[in-house]
Parts: structure tokens; sequence; C-alpha cells
């Protein structure tokens, strides 16, 4: 018995390691890292970016990095870590706390 997968081609159902990797791929398709807190904490993130009247072109600059980051950041394609988030903070003139609540 074999099933077809774009990713992986042909997996035979009987080995079981690579059938629960292509399980694991198909559930990853249907799940999304993105849950309720992390959709509020982008969308606080991006509102604080406009409160401070800031492109993500200018954020970018003060924070030393890329355009494409921020907006990866906002997106929720990337996470940012406690160090990245007291620097978003500084630049947008925000308590840490603001973007926790």
């Amino acid at each position: 018995y074999v099933i077809s997968c774009p990713h992986l081609h042909y997996i035979p159902k009987y080995n079981k390691w690579l059938y629960s990797i292509w399980l694991s791929k198909i559930d990853g398709m249907k799940k999304t890292i993105r849950g309720d807190d992390h959709l509020a904490f982008i969308k606080k993130l991006r509102q604080a970016r406009e409160d401070a009247d800031l492109t993500q072109v200018q954020a970018a600059k003060k924070l030393g990095a890329t355009q494409a980051y921020i907006s990866k950041v906002e997106k929720g394609q990337l996470r940012v870590d406690v160090t990245q988030l007291k620097r978003f903070a500084k630049i947008y003139s925000k308590d840490v706390s603001y973007f926790l609540k």
C-alpha cells in the first residue's frame, strides 16, 4: 500500500518512520503556530510601531535589522524573544507589559 505525497513522493505505509513524517507534514499544513495570544501580540506590536509614527523601514533601521525582518515579525512568521521585545519596546516608547496584556 503506497501513499502519494508532493513532499516525499511515495511512502510505503508499512514504513512507520516515513509515514509519521508524512503525517506530521500534513498536520503542519492544517495547524498554525499562531495562537490567539500570538496574534494579539503581533497586532499590538504593529499598533505600537504605527503609534510611534514609524514605517517598517524606519523601525528596522533603529533596530539594526531589515524591513523584511519587521514584516515577518508583524505577519507572525518570526517569533520575538525577550531581548528583541525589550528593543522593540524601547524604540516604540512602550513598556514591555503593553505587549503582554
